[in-house]
């Protein structure tokens, strides 16, 4: 692996900072979905030759970006939210950065954005999330559906949150029925129109109507299947780059 890439541990989990040849002093924060991975020699977007390259333009671009395994199918749990959170200060002691840090969430990653969003949000410049799910409940009730998937999802759940599978409809899901936070982070969300796992009528539209509804509205831009991340590279350059101008306080 080249000196582009430092793994480390923290939490027990590997975790991956990506450096930039050429630093523009802005970070991302990387919170990928339930196939996301990173251990001691690669992760999921090293491997993958698509999302490799949407790393390396990143890096290109100047930006550090970094990441963590999260404890593997995380839904956004407490402790995923605590490794982020000291993951985010061990980044900012240890390379020259703003300490205001983009976030870019795909499916479940979006959970720990949201968690991020809630207690965070003074660190975090702006985000993007791409196919995301925004509602940890109602995928749930989707899931019941299909009982392979919902008795997986429900172990899942269990693991992440550390209570009895008995447990989690009342301590986990009814909880977190309903979005509180009124931060005012900017946030430009990609959602596929035929993608099944999170439907973007159950997640998106339904989180750019609540976020409307507190005045504090989203971009939203849905588009057909067949194209990569790379495609929006544009999109994404142009949204982050409207909140680098003031250094101190983007907001």
């Amino acid at each position: 692996m080249s000196v582009s890439e430092r793994f480390f541990c923290i939490h027990e989990q590997w975790s991956v900072v990506h450096l930039p040849e050429k630093p523009n002093g802005f970070a991302i924060l990387l919170i990928g979905d339930i196939d996301h991975y990173v251990n001691e020699r690669t992760s999921l977007w090293l491997k993958h030759p698509e999302r490799l390259i949407f790393i390396n333009t990143l890096r290109k671009e100047g930006y550090t970006i970094f990441t963590s395994n999260f404890f593997g199918r995380h839904w956004g749990s407490e402790k995923a939210y605590e490794l982020a959170e000291s993951l985010y200060h061990f980044i900012m002691k240890r390379e020259t950065l703003n300490r205001h840090i983009h976030i870019i969430a795909e499916g479940m990653g979006a959970l720990l954005a949201l968690k991020l969003f809630e207690r965070m949000d003074n660190n975090i410049r702006s985000a993007i999330m791409i196919n995301p799910c925004l509602h940890l409940y109602r995928h749930y009730k989707t899931e019941q559906n299909n009982r392979l998937f919902y008795k997986r999802l429900l172990s899942e759940l269990s693991s992440a949150y550390g209570v009895e599978k008995e447990e989690v409809e009342e301590q986990v899901l009814k909880v977190n029925k309903v979005w509180k936070s009124k931060h005012q982070i900017p946030l430009h969300i990609f959602h596929e129109t035929s993608y099944r796992k999170y439907r973007f009528e159950e997640h998106s539209k339904r989180y750019e109507k609540y976020r409307s509804s507190i005045n504090h509205p989203i971009n939203l831009t849905l588009y057909l299947p067949g194209k990569s991340i790379s495609y929006f590279n544009n999109q994404i350059f142009s949204f982050f780059r409207q909140y680098e101008k003031n250094l101190t306080n983007p907001l």
